[in-house]
C-alpha cells in the first residue's frame, strides 16, 4: 500500500493494518476531522487504537507504516524511508526501515534493516 501511494502521491499518511484474533487482514487509517494532520499524530493515534485492541484481545498484530527520514551507517545524511513498526502479541516488537529514493516515477529502495525493541 505504502509503495502504491508513494508512486500516485509521491508521499503518505500514516496507516495501520492488523491481523483480528480468527487470522483475518485488514488495513485501518485513522481521521479525526482535519485535513492536514501531523503524522505523528497520526501514528500515536493509530497505536493508541491498537493497544487497546491488543489488550481487549482483539487482535493478534498490528502494524504501523509510514514516510519517514532516516540516518544510518549507510546514509549518515538521511534519507526518505518507509518505516513499518510491527507488534504481534507472541513475538518481539520490531521496526523495520526500507530507505528508498523516489525520481521519475520509479522507487529505488536500498537495503533494509530493522531494529528489534524487545
Amino acid at each position: 500500500m505504502a509503495e502504491k501511494l508513494l508512486l500516485d502521491q509521491g508521499e503518505f499518511y500514516p496507516l495501520g493494518a492488523y491481523i483480528d484474533i480468527q487470522g483475518e487482514f485488514s488495513y485501518i487509517s485513522f481521521h479525526d476531522g482535519d485535513e492536514f494532520p501531523l503524522s505523528n499524530t497520526v501514528i500515536e493515534n493509530l497505536q493508541n487504537y491498537f493497544e487497546k485492541q491488543l489488550q481487549e484481545e482483539a487482535i493478534r498484530a498490528y502494524a504501523v507504516t509510514y514516510d519517514s527520514r532516516v540516518t544510518s551507517d549507510d546514509f549518515p545524511d538521511s534519507i526518505d524511508c518507509v518505516t513499518i513498526y510491527i507488534k504481534h502479541i507472541d513475538f518481539a516488537t520490531t521496526t523495520f526501515y526500507y530507505p528508498y529514493r523516489l525520481k521519475n516515477n520509479e522507487i529505488d529502495f536500498y537495503e533494509p534493516w530493522a531494529e528489534h525493541a524487545d
